[in-house]
């Protein structure tokens, strides 16, 4: 990871997700993170780059975000 990015980083680091995707939406960005959902009892922050994903619906049901984790490397989130 370059410094800007590590900067970016480290900008996000004090932000918790739902609130990074309000702001998305209310830039008009909707739909970044459908269905995010506050883990109980979790608090470790976690900050990293994004992973992009074109998610379709495949399935029946379809799938989550949750269903594309796998696909992250090792060392990329912190």
């Amino acid at each position: 990871m370059n410094s800007q990015d590590q900067e970016l980083v480290a900008l996000f680091a004090g932000l918790d997700t739902p609130g990074v995707s309000d702001a998305l939406d209310k830039l008009g960005l909707p739909g970044q993170c459908l269905g995010l959902m506050p883990l109980d009892n979790y608090r470790q922050t976690l900050v990293g780059p994004a992973f992009t994903v074109q998610y379709v619906s495949a399935s029946v049901p379809p799938g989550t975000v949750g269903d594309f984790i796998d696909d992250v490397a090792p060392g990329t989130c912190w």
